[in-house]
C-alpha cells in the first residue's frame, strides 16, 4: 500500500483503486463491472480514468451528444460518464467575499481568484508567465506523478452547489508534471503527456456528463508569455459554442471548440489558479508570484459588458496544504488589471 498526499492507493493484479479517507466529501460508487474505478487527477478536478480523452488538432466538441467532429466528420463519440467528474476546489456555501477553506487533503486548488457574476460570463482573458521550475527538478527530488498547473476559465454555477450539480468548466491550462492523460482519442488507450522537467499548455473541457477532454499538448519555457481566453462565438437553438484559446510566445497554441447546452450558467471566472498534486516539500512548488494580468472578464452575449464583476481571492492564505506551509499569498493591482498568487 502507498500513501499519496493523504490517499491510500492500492496496487494489486494490475488494479489501482483510490480510496478517498476520512474527512472528504467525494464518495466513489462501484463501477458497473467487478473491477473497481481508478480516479485521475486533472486540471481542475477528478474524473474517471476511462472519461479522459484527448483530441486530435481541430477538433469540435458536441457535449449533448459526445461527438468529436474534425472538418465535419464524426471521428470518436463518447458515451456519458458512469459519474460525474467532482470539482477539486472545496464547494463552500460562504459569500463570495470569504474565501474557501484550504482543501486538506494537499491535492486540488491551492489558491485562486475568482469573479462571480449574476449574469454569466461570455469572453475570459488573462496571461502570464511560465515560471522557473521547482527548485526540486534540479535537486532530482521533484516526484514522480506529481503535477503542478496554473489555469484561467469559468465554471458553471452548479461547479459551485451544495451538492454539485450540472457542472461543466472549460480550462486554459500550463502544466508542470508527467501525471497529466487520459485516453486516445482514436484508440481508446491510455496516453499521458508531460515532463518532469519541463512546462506544457493544452484547453481543457469538462462536461456534465462526466466527461473530461483536451487539445494537444504543445511545449513551452521558462520565461514565455501564455494568454489563455475562453470566448462564446455562436449560439443556435439551445446551444452555446465556445472557443477555448491558449498559446504561447514561443508560437505554440492548442485551441479548442466546444458546444455546450444554452441552459448552463456560467457564472464563475477565474483569470489565475494554482492547482497541485502530490506534494510533499515546499520547493516543489515554482517559487514566486505568478501574475493574471491584462485581465478581460465580459458577461452577457451577444450585447457585452465590459465591467468586470468583483474578483475575491480564495484557498489557503495562512493555510498549510498537506501540512505544508509554503508562503502562500494573493494580492490585486487595479492599475496592471492583474491578480497575483504566491508559493514559497
Amino acid at each position: 500500500m502507498k500513501i499519496v498526499s493523504g490517499r491510500r492507493w492500492l496496487f494489486a493484479a494490475g488494479l489501482t483503486v483510490s480510496l478517498i479517507m476520512a474527512g472528504e466529501t467525494v464518495a466513489l460508487a462501484a463501477s458497473s463491472s467487478s473491477t473497481p474505478a481508478t480516479w485521475v487527477h486533472v486540471p481542475g478536478a477528478m474524473v474517471r480514468a476511462e472519461c479522459v480523452h484527448a483530441l486530435p488538432k481541430g477538433a469540435y466538441v458536441t457535449t449533448s451528444t459526445g461527438d468529436v467532429m474534425v472538418s465535419g466528420v464524426v471521428q470518436e463519440h463518447h458515451e456519458p460518464c458512469a459519474e460525474p467528474f467532482v470539482p477539486s476546489h472545496e464547494v463552500s456555501s460562504a459569500s463570495n467575499s470569504t474565501p474557501d477553506a484550504p482543501n486538506s487533503t494537499g491535492g486540488g486548488w491551492v489558491e485562486d481568484w475568482r469573479s462571480a457574476s449574476s449574469v454569466p460570463f461570455s469572453y475570459i482573458y488573462s496571461r502570464w508567465v511560465v515560471p522557473a521550475n521547482p527548485p526540486a527538478v534540479a535537486l532530482k527530488t521533484f516526484p514522480k506523478g506529481a503535477g503542478v498547473a496554473f489555469w484561467n476559465g469559468a465554471e458553471t454555477t452548479g461547479c459551485y452547489a451544495n451538492p454539485l450539480s450540472n457542472c461543466a468548466i472549460i480550462q486554459s491550462v500550463l502544466t508542470f508534471g508527467s501525471d497529466w492523460g487520459g485516453f486516445e482519442w482514436a484508440t481508446n488507450t491510455p496516453w499521458s503527456f508531460g515532463s518532469d522537467t519541463s512546462w506544457a499548455i493544452t484547453s481543457w473541457y469538462g462536461d456534465t456528463s462526466g466527461n473530461y477532454w483536451y487539445t494537444p499538448p504543445q511545449p513551452v519555457s521558462t520565461g514565455n508569455t501564455i494568454s489563455g481566453s475562453q470566448s462564446i462565438i455562436a449560439t443556435g437553438n439551445g446551444w452555446i459554442e465556445w472557443l477555448v484559446q491558449t498559446s504561447s510566445s514561443n508560437g505554440s497554441w492548442t485551441d479548442g471548440w466546444v458546444s455546450f447546452p444554452s441552459n448552463l450558467q456560467w457564472t464563475n471566472a477565474f483569470p489565475i489558479v494554482l492547482e497541485s498534486y502530490y506534494h510533499t516539500n515546499c520547493n516543489q512548488f515554482p517559487v514566486g508570484w505568478e501574475w493574471g494580468s491584462d485581465m478581460y472578464l465580459w458577461t452577457g452575449y451577444p450585447n457585452q459588458n465590459t465591467v468586470a464583476p468583483p474578483l475575491f481571492p480564495e484557498q489557503p492564505i495562512n493555510e498549510p496544504v498537506s501540512g505544508l506551509y509554503c508562503g502562500w499569498a494573493q494580492t490585486y493591482s487595479s492599475a496592471a488589471q492583474a491578480v497575483g498568487i504566491y508559493a514559497n
